[in-house]
């Protein structure tokens, strides 16, 4: 089957290499190994690789934010991709500690994740630098939920980065969940352009207070539930966002409970930055998106979840996403709770991986609450393509930086629009 290839090839990254920074600061756990070849026919699980979760960055910062933590530890991993440069990767943080209660400076890192060949699939995590997302005329980009939610203000404007792309020319995409807002920036940091979001899903009244927010607000994304994830289509370069979460008027009231919705918004845009197109992605129950990633021009892997860690996990699937025959949402300012208008179709949801199946071993590491990243990397030896998970272990440094090095054979993703 014909595959598409990227318009243009991935610049070279600017290494950003701190004086000091060596593997004595890495730390690399190979959990699973497997021979190459040996099972080329099915989706494996072939390593895990750790960075410490009490590591600092690469910014060479120092201090301590409001809560005591340093200001610079490495952490809060919300999304990854691969540069389509050897082993290399950047990861972007996300607000930082305490839910929005530190003045975090938002920023990304560069990681290269190494995986043997031959006989092991050993494989190896080593962060190499980092990078401040700086906001327009010099302002800064904090997690703090008390910054200005106005990006245009002027001052020091809040932001909760959640999703990461890179466009065939090398700029950066950043979703969040604040405004929740798209923005495109330089490969080192620098703010370019901010993206039209639809009316529709903006709040009327922000506040630092996420349960005041909600409660002043009729319509919008619900706190914590903005844009959770950015997709680039790989041979058009169209671009998307998904929210976590319904729209607070795509929801009922539940008795004693959250409101309630089925649908989260997929949004993709024109290249211009204004807002085209709007589909519906059917949730399951409890459940919420963390990241979406372009398979071709119509179909997506979703990474969706519940928030529990350990025994008490019990859904966190990659889906397959076609919008192929979805209909087109963007004119319909509110939808139902639990089923679509008549003539009106959601995407196609299937599962495509169970992080909870036994035969991937995750309940003898130790299943983790928030899986959020999901990358393409480079092919293996053996032919098969690479899918690379990143864990956001909300700064705790008790808890380790976790990626998660899956092997797919091409035979499971028919229509791969990538060059790897």
């Amino acid at each position: 089957m014909p595959r598409t290839v990227r318009p243009q090839s991935w610049p070279t990254f600017l290494r950003l290499q701190a004086a000091g920074l060596a593997a004595a600061v890495v730390l690399t756990v190979p959990v699973f190994q497997a021979t190459a070849g040996e099972s080329s026919d099915r989706i494996e699980l072939i390593g895990v690789a750790d960075l410490s979760g009490d590591m600092l960055d690469a910014t060479g910062e120092t201090g301590t934010l409001e809560d005591g933590s340093p200001v610079n530890r490495l952490g809060g991993f919300s999304a990854l991709d691969y540069t389509g440069e050897g082993n290399q990767y950047l990861a972007l943080a996300d607000r930082g500690a305490g839910d929005g209660a530190v003045s975090y400076q938002c920023r990304f890192h560069e990681v290269e994740l190494a995986i043997g060949s031959g006989g092991s699939r050993r494989v190896e995590a080593r962060l190499v630098g980092t990078r401040f997302l700086n906001g327009p005329a010099g302002t800064r980009f904090i997690g703090s939920l008390q910054a200005s939610p106005d990006w245009t203000s002027g001052g020091d404007v809040r932001l909760d980065p959640e999703g990461l792309r890179l466009t065939g020319d090398g700029r950066l995409l950043v979703s969040e969940e604040y405004g929740p807002w798209l923005f495109e920036f330089d490969r080192d940091g620098t703010f370019l352009r901010g993206f039209e979001t639809p009316a529709k899903l903006t709040v009327r009244a922000p506040s630092a207070d996420p349960k005041a927010e909600l409660e002043q607000n009729a319509a919008g994304r619900q706190p914590n539930k903005g844009f959770e994830g950015v997709a680039v289509a790989p041979q058009s370069q169209r671009i998307y966002t998904i929210l976590q979460g319904p729209l607070i008027q795509d929801t009922r009231s539940v008795e004693g409970d959250k409101p309630f919705g089925r649908f989260a918004r997929l949004v993709e845009f024109h290249a211009d930055g204004r807002p085209a197109r709007e589909f519906a992605y059917p949730l399951s129950d409890g459940t919420g998106i963390s990241e979406i990633l372009a398979i071709n021009e119509t179909q997506f892997l979703v990474l969706e979840r519940d928030g529990k860690g350990g025994d008490a996990a019990a859904f966190k699937q990659i889906t397959r996403f076609d919008i192929a025959n979805a209909t087109d949402i963007s004119g319909l300012d509110r939808l139902p709770a639990d089923e679509l208008p008549p003539g009106t179709n959601a995407g196609v949801v299937e599962t495509f991986l169970d992080l909870l199946d036994p035969a991937y071993g995750l309940a003898a590491i130790g299943v983790r609450e928030k899986y959020e990243g999901l990358a393409f990397g480079p092919r293996l030896d053996d032919g098969r393509l690479t899918l690379v998970i990143s864990v956001d272990n909300d700064f705790k440094p008790e808890a380790s930086n976790q990626f998660l090095v899956f092997a797919i054979p091409e035979s499971e993703l028919p229509g791969f629009g990538w060059d790897r």
